[in-house]
């Protein structure tokens, strides 16, 4: 199956209709026959080429329109009744969770990845479970979805399932396509997801005796509709979790009462320090409804880059969080001169730590007028290790490079690298109250290492 490569990636549109059409133009199934392709030949007249160029962008218009508009958007569960999964061990190990988000573009280094994710576990297993924080490039169609997440029973994806359970979150992408390829894929029964290997619901919760993990889905509600907003900027800030998602927060998952240390998972940020990033504050107010005056780890992506975060809340009405952003699991972390740190939003939203290293260099074709050398970040993980009341959080930066376009050569780029550069662990003490008890910094005393932002006086 062909793969693609990283700088395709590179300053990716926030378009439906851009995402559409990079889908079909860089589409996973090789024509069997090379006569019927789609490719224009070079001895056609400019006249014809341009009338090719044409031909394909109303037909690709027509097809887009087709899946937005014809094929209408998946019905959202008005129930969901599954109760609470029992997080089990290994061998009466520490319960290993590996997770990533924006992972899922089936290039070289997204397969790199899932392998490092692959030995995570006991004595370099798979890890108990994997979680994917959503979005499947370029808009979750079948082809992509398949590509990443395997087909059938073959399971020939290269996300790497847990040896208990696997899961996977709706990001914006997916509902590009309608949702529809990517919650026909979590529901079915011969996908290897989900306990036991029998799907599982777009929201989910894991738990131990003391703590509880929630994978909630800002996908489905978070493209606006309607033609000029799709074709401008898609996103719908005022997201929020759907109502059946609630009930069954509070019926099923009894939340007003549940008193473990509670860890959100979700794609899309509750709050950002960055410029040109959004925060979607709904959610964490629905979720201070529901648990008044508690602190929650909060996990998500969407933002491709590695940063972390103290206690913040926008308001007395929101929920306090301590947000971890590991949108970087796939997708570049391009050093832009778009993508930088806001510091007023840094103290605002209480940035602690964020990682600005360069990993590469992708360099601009040889003999090219314009253009510029494109440095991007590391890519990276998460894995969660829960032992009773302790709960230790491992954050890794990875790196391979891809071999078939132009970069710098750096010295892990043959090899590829995989470091784990941050830990904290977390203790809940069964009221529901979560303590902090270390924060280690693996790259400190480095000449490059993770970048601490504080805040000054």
């Amino acid at each position: 199956m062909a793969k693609r490569n990283l700088k395709q990636y590179f300053q990716i549109s926030r378009s439906t209709y851009a995402n559409e059409r990079a889908t079909r133009a860089n589409p996973y199934e090789i024509p069997k026959d090379p006569s019927k392709s789609s490719e224009v030949k070079e001895d056609l007249s400019a006249l014809t080429k341009a009338g090719k160029t044409i031909e394909r962008y109303f037909r690709n218009s027509i097809l887009w329109l087709k899946d937005f508009w014809v094929h209408k958007s998946y019905e959202y569960p008005s129930s969901i009744d599954n109760p609470p999964a029992l997080l089990q061990s290994s061998s009466g190990n520490p319960i290993t969770i590996a997770i990533a988000a924006d992972w899922a573009n089936n290039t070289s280094q997204s397969e790199f990845i899932g392998n490092c994710i692959r030995e995570k576990g006991p004595n370099k297993t798979a890890p108990d479970y994997t979680i994917h924080l959503g979005d499947t490039y370029y808009c979750g169609s079948d082809e992509e979805l398949a590509a990443c997440f395997g087909r059938g029973n073959s399971d020939d994806g290269i996300w790497p399932r847990g040896s208990k359970g696997t899961f996977v979150l709706a990001g914006n992408h997916e509902m590009f396509s309608s949702g529809r390829p990517y919650y026909n894929l979590i529901k079915a029964t011969n996908r290897n997801l989900g306990i036991n290997n029998q799907g599982h619901e777009p929201v989910f919760c894991l738990q131990t005796e003391h703590w509880c993990i929630l994978g909630l889905d800002t996908g489905y509600d978070s493209l606006k509709h309607g033609l000029i907003p799709i074709h401008i900027h898609p996103d719908k800030l005022n997201l929020e979790l759907k109502q059946s998602v609630i009930d069954w927060l509070i019926k099923k998952v009894n939340i007003k009462s549940n008193k473990r240390g509670i860890i959100v998972l979700t794609h899309h940020p509750n709050s950002s320090a960055f410029h040109g990033e959004h925060e979607f504050k709904n959610p964490a107010s629905q979720l201070h409804e529901l648990l008044p005056g508690r602190e929650v780890i909060w996990i998500w992506g969407h933002e491709h880059r590695f940063s972390m975060y103290g206690k913040f809340s926008h308001s007395e009405t929101s929920i306090s969080t301590y947000a971890r952003c590991i949108g970087n699991g796939g997708m570049p972390d391009e050093h832009s001169k778009r993508r930088y740190l806001d510091e007023k939003l840094a103290k605002s939203r209480n940035l602690e730590i964020y990682d600005k290293r360069t990993a590469d260099t992708f360099l601009k074709k040889p003999g090219a007028i314009c253009g510029k050398d494109l440095d991007i970040g590391y890519n990276g993980y998460a894995v969660i290790s829960l032992e009773h009341e302790e709960a230790t959080i491992d954050y890794y930066a990875s790196y391979q490079g891809d071999e078939h376009i132009r970069h710098r050569i750096h010295p892990h780029v043959g090899s590829g690298i995989d470091e784990k550069v941050f830990t904290e662990k977390w203790i809940s003490d069964g009221s529901g109250k979560i303590n902090r008890t270390l924060a280690k910094d693996h790259t400190e005393g480095r000449k490059e290492g993770l970048t601490h932002w504080s805040t000054k006086p």
